[in-house]
């Protein structure tokens, strides 16, 4: 019964959106910035950009 107040906290908090809709406490200025009108989208000097990484995940530990 203890746990209960503590599940109703973490599912209202897991399920109150976003008023933006943006990724929050990012800066609009620099040479990389967020697009304007789709946060999934970066700009480059203006431009769209698309950036790819590489990086190792849980998955190559485990195989």
């Amino acid at each position: 019964m203890r746990l209960l107040p503590l599940l109703l906290l973490l599912l209202t908090a897991c399920t109150i959106p976003d008023p933006e809709g943006q990724a929050r406490d990012v800066p609009m200025d620099g040479p990389i910035q967020l697009h304007p009108h789709n946060p999934h989208y970066l700009l480059y000097r203006g431009q769209t950009t698309l950036l790819v990484t590489s990086a190792e995940h849980y998955g190559a530990v485990l195989n």
